[in-house]
């Protein structure tokens, strides 16, 4: 996508944004209230944005609607690290936005010297994971009334 931006979250107003967008995308649908969008981990979770600079697109968009996609990486032990909350908005999704921000997250992930990184995925987003290398584990569980499995990425090879 033509002027599209992923980089880390830089601000408060930017935090509050991403965390409106991650609601919008992956809260809001299963009917649940604002603030289940955030955990106790964000605080030390390293949070990037997809962020479009068209202007025409910006200005058609309320002031906590300039990130489109977002996504989170934490450390779960040394070495180890957890991709979660992968949100693109429904009007910006089949365009790259996700593949972008796993991209950055592995990226950073490397930078950090993780040597594995893991996810929790919706059981229908499985192949998008898998052509990132990320491994499906075989059992299924259920998170908010949704089947996910965990998936692995050994980064070393």
């Amino acid at each position: 996508m033509k002027n599209l931006t992923i980089r880390v979250v830089k601000t408060e107003p930017e935090l509050a944004a991403m965390l409106y967008q991650r609601w919008l995308v992956l809260r809001k649908p299963l009917g649940m209230p604002r603030g289940t969008e955030s955990d106790r981990y964000d605080g030390n979770a390293l949070h990037v944005i997809a962020v479009n600079l068209d202007p025409a697109v910006s200005a058609s968009q309320s002031l906590l609607q300039p990130v489109i996609g977002s996504a989170r990486l934490r450390e779960l032990s040394p070495g180890v690290g957890s991709i979660a909350y992968v949100a693109v908005l429904p009007e910006f999704q089949h365009q790259g936005i996700g593949s972008a921000l796993i991209q950055h997250l592995i990226e950073l992930a490397k930078e950090q010297s993780f040597s594995q990184l893991r996810v929790m995925a919706r059981a229908s987003v499985i192949r998008f994971y898998q052509r990132f290398g990320f491994v499906a584990r075989a059992e299924t569980v259920n998170y908010l009334g949704t089947p996910h499995r965990f998936m692995d990425l050994n980064l070393n090879g």
